[in-house]
């Protein structure tokens, strides 16, 4: 399995860069990249995290009800989420996001729990582009 995801978006757009990253899920380690220098190999409970959340129906689904729950909010930030399961299907959900508590009301726990993780790993990078 392969998911790619990037931020963007929000009030301070211009100011900040897009931030990118790639999950690649495999059967002999796994793995988040980002540019050329950020790569860090996945420990197993966030593999399992990950896998669980990262369902495509659910996904979609969490992507209609975040927009339901922010409808009228300012300064989100914009996260496309790319999902290529192991048939080759390519599935992308793109959701704005604030942080705020409620946003995940009524998306599945594994899929809040995975879009915090995405949530948390962007911030890594981001720190990480800020030391280099």
């Amino acid at each position: 399995m392969r998911i790619t995801f990037a931020r963007g978006g929000g009030f301070a757009a211009p100011l900040r860069p897009k931030v990118s990253g790639t999950i690649n899920l495999g059967d002999n380690g796994s793995e988040v990249s980002s540019n050329s220098t950020y790569r860090r190999t996945l420990a197993p409970e966030e593999v399992e995290q990950i896998r669980a959340g990262a369902d495509p129906s659910e996904l979609t689904r969490a992507e209609r009800q975040v927009a339901a729950n922010t409808s009228g909010a300012g300064d989100l930030d914009h996260y496309v989420i790319t999902v290529t399961t192991k048939d080759g299907q390519t599935h992308e959900i793109s959701l704005n996001m604030s942080g705020a508590p409620n946003e995940m009301k009524n998306v599945s726990p594994a899929t809040t729990k995975f879009l915090t993780w995405v949530r948390n790993e962007v911030r890594k990078i981001q720190a990480h582009n800020r030391a280099q």
